[in-house]
């Protein structure tokens, strides 16, 4: 049945942010979405330090303009105010708040993730090809962000090649280190995870717990430069940009003669000047995926 030409939607979108980013945030969406809003203004609700909740009550004609918008200023958000990539996820309205308290969420075709606040919620390992999270942890890579997919769906192509049975790999920028666990059940012997920040290292370790897979994954806030370990086979990075770069030249020392390299986190308009940049260092890309103006690439070393 197709809506009422006055009928009108409303949304809830969750982004995941610091709270010291809120006002800021606010300010943007209201500049960014004033074409849509002036009518039917913004509703903000902080959710704790880590999410700020948005309501949206529009015409069903501005729903789809609307969103691409929000999707828009979230890219903004991720230049101006983070330095990182912003999550959102949009529900409709008419259910209920505890949809936010998301049970699971489906990473690749194959593959999903199902959230859990504590280890008594887990008897044994996880069902067949599902891994735990912890919920609302305040890191970076819960599955809903387009560039965590892609690189899951590069893990994936690795594996379904036979790349990934047995190997090292480097997770750069491991967040909730959503992308090692993955690596783990895809058949990689050892991970090392790496990221900046204690506490965010300490919720990867949690989660590696959480889906018991401790002995073949760890992490650390060693910088990449300094970390003493063999050359990985695999190296995924799902960063900024601009960290990307500052991080290429070491990654790519990391990187063993025959290994394959994961980048991921940037636009695909990124995509020719990243390719550019790793062929002076003797890269190319294998293989690219992309989702929603999101880029991934495999790259490898040129024979």
């Amino acid at each position: 049945m197709k809506p009422r030409k006055n009928s009108k939607r409303s949304m809830l979108v969750r982004i995941t942010l610091p709270f010291s980013f809120h006002e800021k945030t606010k300010k943007i969406l209201i500049q960014k979405l004033a074409p849509f809003t002036s009518d039917h203004p913004l509703k903000f609700k902080n959710m704790d330090n880590k999410f700020l909740l948005v309501r949206a009550c529009l015409p069903e004609s501005q729903v789809d303009v609307f969103l691409k918008s929000l999707t828009s200023a979230c890219d903004q958000l991720d230049s101006t105010l983070t330095g990182r990539k912003t999550e959102i996820l949009v529900m409709d309205e008419r259910a209920s708040e505890s949809v936010l308290d998301t049970n699971e969420t489906r990473l690749t075709d194959k593959w999903k993730v199902k959230f859990v606040s504590s280890f008594k919620e887990v008897n044994g390992p996880p069902p067949s090809n599902t891994f735990f999270l912890f919920q609302d942890m305040g890191a970076f890579g819960t599955g809903l962000h387009p560039s965590t997919r892609l690189s899951a769906q590069a893990l994936e192509h690795l594996s379904h090649s036979g790349r990934l049975k047995g190997a090292s790999v480097l997770d750069v920028g491991t967040g909730s280190g959503i992308l090692s666990i993955l690596a783990v059940f895809l058949g990689a012997k050892k991970v090392v995870s790496m990221d900046i920040d204690e506490k965010i290292v300490e919720v990867a370790r949690r989660n590696f717990l959480l889906n018991q897979i401790g002995a073949q994954a760890e992490a650390t806030t060693h910088p990449l430069s300094k970390l003493q370990r063999q050359q990985a086979d695999v190296i995924v990075a799902n960063l900024a940009p601009s960290v990307t770069y500052d991080l290429m030249e070491n990654m790519v020392k990391k990187l063993s003669g025959l290994g394959c390299l994961i980048l991921s986190g940037h636009s695909l308009r990124a995509r020719e000047e990243i390719c550019k940049k790793l062929s002076n260092y003797g890269l190319w890309m294998k293989k690219g995926f992309s989702l929603d103006n999101w880029s991934a690439e495999l790259f490898v070393f040129r024979r």
